[in-house]
């Protein structure tokens, strides 16, 4: 994929009004609710009992379906290549359901449980300021499930303070919680933390004391969480693409809505230069970030660890990590798992491990069916032993499609939980002569 399309996270977009929602293609008994959103306006959705295609009053809608319902999945077909039960595997879902038909990028899909919960994003190519959205191409604000057992979409309908049509933003698992901070649409900038209680299906919007600081507006940030904390990096703001580090502590957050508040955490010494579209993990104490961008077309390959412990900031030091931006990483065991990503065009899939313990760089051969194009913008989870990959955009086409990667022997790797990030190595000593025994 070539660099060039990457939109930097700088630049803003022309601002249009909310495209409208379409009518579900799947037959529902007909509801009708009222559903207040955080500025305290209401919304009102009806769920009619209509046929794909057609409207309530049976006309043709005005709104092209952005999804489509399937009764059975759809199994592969033709031949399959043989692989060794040792390699790594890629295969399409069999997917059915209430599917979303609209191109999916920068969206975000969030793991809660065997479920993924998919939420917003655009299927808008462009990200030039001349960009304008229509009916057909737009940002939104739906929330659909995906079971990652029986390959079903869902498309529930959620009540509460209903976030805005959203892309670019970030969406955290938290104790069972999908916690859902900034992002944007055309010109516009949030600096909103919204809350999905799944079991519920609603959604709350996180208030803060009088005068309590906060991160500015952002969008294309990095976010991840490490017990009840959630933490945010970089992204931009419209006009400046930003390095700083905010944390939060979302602990019962039920008795504590309207007292938690933001920290913005000191750094000593260098610290990563501003960007978007990086990765952000967290593992044991360390926050890794990795790649971005802050100019459009040009990516980082620099990896970043920061010591929780120590307040500072390393930058690793390993050659052959390609530059990239928009790709997602996933810890794997003692290992990131690195896919995708706007990158340069001799760097191959983009499929690469990250080694935590002798932080180096490996290739990762894998077989199966015609495996997804090397993708930016898509979502990435992890689910026992097997990698989803959501969407994306994969040359000028969005997608909208699962793939999965059946990890093998590396099934085993997230049960390695003991080992050490040595950001300071010794240095490597002569070799012992065996005339020394």
């Amino acid at each position: 994929m070539s660099a060039a399309t990457l939109p930097s996270p700088i630049s803003a977009q022309a601002s249009s009004s909310r495209p409208s929602r379409s009518t579900s293609s799947r037959s529902r008994a007909a509801s009708t609710s009222t559903l207040k959103r955080s500025n305290g306006s209401t919304k009102s959705t009806s769920e009619a009992t209509v046929k794909e295609g057609t409207s309530a009053s049976g006309s043709t809608p005005p709104v092209p379906n952005r999804q489509t319902y399937r009764t059975v999945p759809k199994l592969p077909e033709g031949d399959v290549e043989e692989c060794p039960p040792t390699m790594m595997y890629w295969s399409k879902a069999p997917v059915y359901g209430t599917i979303p038909r609209r191109g999916l990028k920068c969206h975000t899909v969030t793991l809660v449980d065997n479920t993924a919960w998919m939420f917003g994003g655009t299927n808008l190519i462009s990200s030039s300021s001349s960009a304008v959205e229509t009916p057909e191409a737009g940002c939104w604000d739906e929330v659909y499930t995906f079971d990652t057992d029986t390959m079903q979409w869902g498309h529930p309908l959620m009540h509460g303070d209903l976030p805005p049509p959203s892309k670019g933003h970030t969406a955290t698992q938290i104790e069972r919680r999908m916690f859902v901070f900034g992002g944007g649409r055309g010109t516009q900038y949030y600096d909103t933390l919204y809350y999905l209680d799944p079991l519920y299906r609603k959604w709350t919007l996180v208030t803060y004391p009088e005068g309590a600081i906060k991160p500015s507006a952002r969008r294309s940030h990095a976010a991840a969480a490490k017990g009840s904390k959630l933490y945010i990096f970089g992204g931009g703001t419209g006009g400046t693409a930003l390095n700083d580090l905010w944390c939060i502590d979302l602990t019962k957050i039920d008795n504590r809505n309207g007292h938690v508040r933001w920290e913005k955490i000191d750094v000593q010494g260098d610290k990563p230069p501003a960007r978007g579209y990086a990765s952000m993990c967290i593992v044991q104490h360390h926050i890794i970030i990795y790649g971005g961008s802050s100019r459009g077309e040009f990516q980082s390959s620099d990896m970043w660890i920061r010591n929780a412990d120590l307040s500072t900031w390393h930058e690793i030091q390993a050659p052959g990590g390609a530059p990239r931006a928009a790709h997602s990483c996933v810890q794997v065991g003692s290992c990131l798992f690195i896919f995708g990503g706007l990158l340069r065009e001799d760097s191959g899939d983009g499929f690469v491990l990250f080694n935590l313990v002798t932080l180096s760089w490996e290739a990762l051969p894998t077989r199966g069916t015609p495996p997804p194009g090397t993708r930016a913008f898509h979502q990435c989870i992890l689910v026992d032993g097997r990698m989803f990959i959501i969407g994306g955009l994969e040359g000028r086409k969005l997608q909208h499609d699962v793939y999965i990667l059946d990890l093998a022997t590396y099934a085993y790797y997230p049960q390695v939980t003991n080992f050490d990030i040595n950001l300071n190595p010794p240095l490597e000593q002569e070799e012992v002569s065996s005339n020394y025994f």
